[in-house]
C-alpha cells in the first residue's frame, strides 16, 4: 500500500513538475498551490515563497541521492549520481 504524500511533499511535487515545463521566473506561488490542489493559507504554512520551496526541494533531492539503497554513498558516488552523463 502507498503511503499518502503530505502536503508539504504535494507543494514540492507540483513546483518540480511545473519546473519541467517553465522556467523558475515564469512560476507563481498560485500556480505551485493550484497544481498541488492545496490552499494558498496551506502553501504558506509551510512556505514564506517559492524560493523557500525551491531550497526545500534541493535539500530533500540531495539528500535522496546521498542515502540511496539504505545507506550513505561516498562522495564520488556521490558525484556520479548526481552528475552522471550517460
Amino acid at each position: 500500500m502507498q503511503r499518502k504524500m503530505s502536503t508539504k511533499e504535494r507543494l514540492m511535487s507540483s513546483f518540480l513538475e511545473l519546473l519541467e515545463d517553465r522556467s523558475l521566473q515564469d512560476i507563481s506561488v498560485a500556480d505551485i498551490y493550484t497544481n498541488a490542489g492545496v490552499s494558498k493559507r496551506s502553501f504558506y504554512n509551510h512556505f514564506s515563497d517559492k524560493f523557500d520551496l525551491m531550497g526545500y526541494a534541493y535539500r530533500i533531492l540531495v539528500e535522496q541521492q546521498w542515502y540511496k539503497d539504505g545507506r550513505r554513498c561516498t562522495l564520488v558516488e556521490f558525484f556520479n549520481r548526481c552528475w552522471s552523463f550517460d
